[in-house]
């Protein structure tokens, strides 16, 4: 999953600008490539750097607000934090439009990466414009996001509240719960203090989660492996894999998905299985499955009782 510099954002803010194609770089408005993240592409026509001191004074938690943007943070042993990178855009204009405020809202601070809004038609001229920013908060912050089209990526930091697009999201080294609603977009969790999520059709990948997770799936994939107890409320038509389960499981609905659990420390519980396929091999408990339709369970190695119903 690679960190992109500039997709469209999702509904929410940000209809401006979409990735520029790849043509020959003009003349940029404002050098700055000596930038902490001035990565973007060769094709920066205007770019300018950008930097923001927060006011953490009082402040519990952080809210971030990105669209097409790229934004790095890192928990760190300090009591500042601060945010620094570059603007990048197709014309000056755009450009100025750039921009990144923050507004103190009782005792969380909320951050926005402004961005121009797109208005009439651009008449085949290039319109893109994103911000490219790292930055660094006081370790084990609790941080909300809401995700576009951009990346993001987080280290360090303290409980997580994730809204995400279509872009994508890597965390890791989360210093407590994870909360995720997934639209069209990728996510990578490792190491975190439990997990709930919904996710659409995109696709999480998590591991090294010590907590309690808790799924519901529409038509995404979902990658997990060393978790606590699972609970799965309901499963469309995704794919959904975990291994290394230390708990029970516990399966409300299966649509045509299919579910693979292997070695499960504890046992295995499902009310209702369609047209789609619960495979579960190793497990120290029980297995018990109580509506089957016309999908399938398959098992091996199960330590206790195996309880399945016949099939209509």
């Amino acid at each position: 999953m690679n960190l992109r510099p500039a997709l469209l954002p999702v509904g929410l803010l940000l209809a401006a600008c979409s990735q520029p194609p790849a043509a020959t770089a003009g003349p940029a408005t404002t050098a700055d490539s000596a930038s902490p993240a001035a990565d973007g592409p060769a094709n920066c026509r205007h770019h300018a750097p950008r930097a923001l001191e927060l006011a953490l004074d009082g402040v519990t938690s952080v809210s971030f607000e990105v669209g097409p943007d790229t934004l790095v943070l890192t928990g760190q042993e300090q009591a500042t934090g601060q945010l620094s990178g570059r603007a990048c855009a197709a014309s000056a204009d755009l450009l100025d439009g750039l921009q990144i405020t923050q507004q103190r809202e009782g005792d969380q601070l909320r951050v926005k990466l402004e961005a121009p809004m797109r208005q009439g038609l651009s008449l085949g001229r290039e319109r893109y414009a994103w911000l490219d920013l790292r930055g660094s908060l006081p370790a084990q912050m609790p941080l909300s996001v809401q995700l576009g089209s951009g990346d993001v990526r987080l280290t360090g930091t303290g409980a997580l509240q994730a809204r995400v697009g279509s872009g994508d999201l890597v965390a890791s080294r989360i210093g407590g719960p994870v909360q995720l609603t997934l639209g069209s977009g990728d996510v990578q969790i490792d190491n975190a203090n439990g997990l709930a999520a919904t996710l659409g059709s995109g696709d999480l990948e998590a591991s090294a989660i010590t907590g309690a997770v808790e799924l519901t799936v529409g038509s995404g994939d979902v990658k997990l492996h060393g978790i606590g107890s699972l609970s799965i409320p309901a499963l469309g038509s995704g794919d959904i894999q975990a291994g290394q389960i230390n708990g029970d499981v516990s399966i409300g609905s299966v649509g045509s998905g299919d579910i693979q659990l292997q070695t499960v420390t504890g046992s295995v519980r499902a009310q209702t299985i369609g047209s789609g396929e619960l495979r579960v091999d190793q497990a120290s408990g029980s297995l018990q499955v109580q509506q089957l339709g016309s999908g399938e369970v398959k098992h091996n190695n199960i330590g206790g009782d195996v309880q399945l119903p016949r099939k209509p």
